[in-house]
C-alpha cells in the first residue's frame, strides 16, 4: 500500500506538522481529521491532505446532490454538513461544521466562481480546507452558480437570469455585470443574516466573520465587504431589490476581513462610484495570476465595466490607509493557481465508491484508488498544493486581523517551485511571450508555438509549493490590460457569463 502512495509523490515535502489536538489556533490543518492518513502516505503530510481534500470535497459534493435539507451528514470523525435554504426563494447553502467545543467558532461566508455548481469543484476544495483548520463554512450559491435548483426547474443562473437580469434595464454587458453584482450583493446579504439567525445552533461568533470568493465569488465578496449607500444610487439597485422582494435591511457588520482569488471591482467612473472609500477599514487580502486574462491584475473590460484588479485598486487602498496584502503568481492563470500539465485531473472518480463509512478510507481502498488514478492525481496533487498553500497564508492573514498585528500593506510575486505546464514553463525560460503563453493557454491557434519537446522536462515536475519569484518584476511580467477583450480576437461574446464559464472550462 504506501509503495504505491510513496510512488504518487515522486518527491519529498518539508512542512511542519499541524496541530494534532484539538487546539484550534484557525491557521494550521487538523491532521486528526485527516480521513486518509499519514499512515497511509509514508508518512508525507501533503499526500494525506490532498487526498482527504479530495475525498472530503467529493462526499459534499454528494451531499448536496442526494442530502436531504436540515440534516446533518458526517463527512468524517470532525465535519458534518447541512444543506439548507438561505433566500425566501430558495437558494441553497451548504453548512460544513467542524466538531470542537467552542460556542463560538469563526465563520467564513464562501461563495462560488461562475460555472460552479458544488461539485467538488475549486470552492468545494475551498470549504474543506478552510473547515479543517477550525471555521464554520457557510458555502452559499450565486448567480454564477449552476447548480440544480432544489425543484428540479433549471439552475441558480438560469433562475436569476430570467426572474431577474431580463426584466430589468440591464442590456449592454455592463449593466448585466451590475445587474449581476447586485444580485450577488442582496445574496450575500442573506447568507450572512441566516448565519448570524442561526449563530447559536453553529455556534458562530458574529463579530468574526471573514468573506472568501473565487473569481465572480472574489467579486460578491468585495463588494459584499465594502459596499455602502453611495453604491446603491444606480438605477439597477432598486429594480433588483423590487424584483427579489427581499426585504432585510442591508448589514455587514462583523466582517473582520476579505479573500479575493481572481477577483476585483469595477473602478470608480464605471457607474457605480467608490465602493473602497475612507468609510472602509476592512483589510482586504489578494490572489492573482499574472497571466489571468479575465481578471487583470491591473485592469481589463472584458466583463464590460472596466475592472480593477488589485494593482488598480492599490491606490484606493493606500489613499483611504486600508490595509491590504497582494499576492501574484507569476506564472498563475485566473484564480492564482499555476495549471498543471495535463488538466484532465477533474474527471477523478470517487473515493468512496467501495467505502461508505464517514470516518477514514480504507487501506486497500486508497491503494486501489491511486493505482488506478495515477497520473491524474499528481496533476491534481500539483495545483491542490498550491492552494493549500493560499489558504494557509490567508487564514494567517485572518489571525493578524483578528490580532490587529497585521502587517504593513505590501505586494509579493511569486512561483511554483517548479513550472509543470509546458506553455508557463516555456514563457519562465523566455521562450514564449506573456502574450503568447495566455494565448496558448486558451487553445488559440497559437499553440503551435508550443514546443513539445520541453512535455519530458515538465511532466515530471511536481512541487507546486511557491517561493519568491526570482525573476525582475517588469511591465512585462503581468499580461497586458484588456488582452482578449471583445473585438480583439478571442473574445466575442457579450455575456460575461459566458466569458467567465470558458474559463472556468480550462
Amino acid at each position: 500500500m504506501n509503495k504505491l502512495i510513496l510512488l504518487f509523490l515522486l518527491f519529498a515535502f518539508q512542512f511542519s506538522k499541524a496541530e494534532e489536538n484539538a487546539n484550534i489556533n484557525y491557521v494550521d490543518v487538523n491532521q486528526n481529521a485527516f480521513t486518509i492518513p499519514l499512515s497511509e502516505t509514508g508518512g508525507n503530510y501533503l499526500n494525506a491532505y490532498n487526498l482527504t481534500v479530495l475525498d472530503l470535497a467529493q462526499s459534499l459534493s454528494e451531499v448536496y446532490k442526494n442530502g436531504e435539507r436540515n440534516k446533518p451528514y458526517p463527512l468524517s470523525n470532525f465535519l458534518t454538513a447541512t444543506k439548507v435554504f438561505y433566500t425566501p426563494d430558495n437558494s441553497q447553502m451548504m453548512i460544513i461544521e467542524p466538531q470542537y467545543a467552542n460556542s463560538k467558532k469563526r465563520c467564513i461566508l464562501l461563495t462560488n466562481g461562475n460555472g460552479e455548481d458544488f461539485s467538488w469543484s475549486q470552492t468545494n476544495r475551498m470549504a474543506i480546507d478552510f473547515a479543517l483548520r477550525g471555521y464554520v463554512v457557510a458555502y452559499y450559491e450565486n448567480a454564477g452558480s449552476n447548480a440544480k435548483r432544489y425543484d428540479g426547474k433549471g439552475n441558480t443562473s438560469n433562475f436569476y437570469t430570467s426572474r431577474v437580469i431580463n426584466q430589468v434595464s440591464a442590456i449592454i454587458p455592463k449593466d448585466k455585470f451590475f445587474a449581476t453584482m447586485y444580485i450577488n450583493l442582496f445574496l450575500s446579504n442573506a447568507a450572512r443574516k441566516f448565519v448570524v439567525d442561526n449563530s447559536q445552533k453553529l455556534s458562530v461568533d458574529t463579530t468574526k466573520f471573514f468573506m472568501v470568493g473565487g473569481s465572480l465569488g472574489a467579486n460578491a465578496s468585495l463588494f459584499f465587504t465594502y459596499a455602502d449607500e453611495n453604491n446603491f444610487k444606480h438605477q439597477l439597485f432598486n429594480q433588483i431589490k423590487k424584483k427579489l422582494n427581499y426585504n432585510q435591511p442591508f448589514n455587514n457588520n462583523g466582517i473582520v476581513a476579505v479573500v479575493a482569488y481572481g477577483g476585483g471591482l469595477p473602478g470608480p467612473k464605471e457607474g457605480l462610484g467608490d465602493i473602497i472609500d475612507n468609510q472602509d477599514k476592512t483589510p482586504a487580502f489578494y490572489f492573482s495570476g499574472a497571466l489571468d486574462w479575465v481578471v487583470n491584475p491591473n485592469k481589463t473590460t472584458i466583463l464590460g465595466p472596466e475592472n480593477w484588479g488589485p494593482l488598480a485598486l492599490k491606490d484606493l487602498y493606500d489613499a483611504n490607509q486600508i490595509n491590504y496584502n497582494i499576492y501574484i503568481n507569476a506564472y498563475g492563470t485566473h484564480v492564482f493557481q499555476t495549471p498543471s500539465y495535463n488538466q484532465t485531473w477533474g474527471s477523478l472518480p470517487l473515493m468512496r465508491t467501495a467505502d461508505t463509512q464517514n470516518g477514514r478510507v480504507s487501506s486497500s481502498r486508497v491503494g486501489a484508488y491511486a493505482k488506478a488514478n495515477l497520473v491524474k492525481l499528481l496533476m491534481y496533487q500539483y495545483e491542490n498544493t498550491q492552494m493549500y498553500e493560499a489558504a494557509k497564508m490567508a487564514t494567517t492573514y485572518f489571525n493578524q486581523a483578528v490580532n490587529n498585528t497585521l502587517p504593513k500593506s505590501s505586494v509579493t510575486y511569486v512561483e511554483p517551485k517548479c513550472i509543470q505546464n509546458t506553455i508557463f514553463y516555456q514563457y519562465s525560460i523566455d521562450k514564449l511571450s506573456i502574450t503568447d503563453a495566455a494565448m496558448c493557454f486558451t487553445k488559440n491557434p497559437n499553440d503551435k508555438k508550443i514546443n513539445r519537446q520541453l512535455d519530458k522536462i515538465t511532466t515530471t515536475c511536481m512541487d507546486g509549493t511557491f517561493r519568491p519569484y526570482s525573476k525582475p518584476v517588469t511591465d512585462k511580467t503581468i499580461v497586458p490590460n484588456n488582452f482578449m477583450a471583445p473585438g480583439k480576437g478571442l473574445v466575442k461574446l457579450v455575456n460575461f457569463l459566458e466569458v467567465l464559464n470558458k474559463m472556468n472550462g480550462k
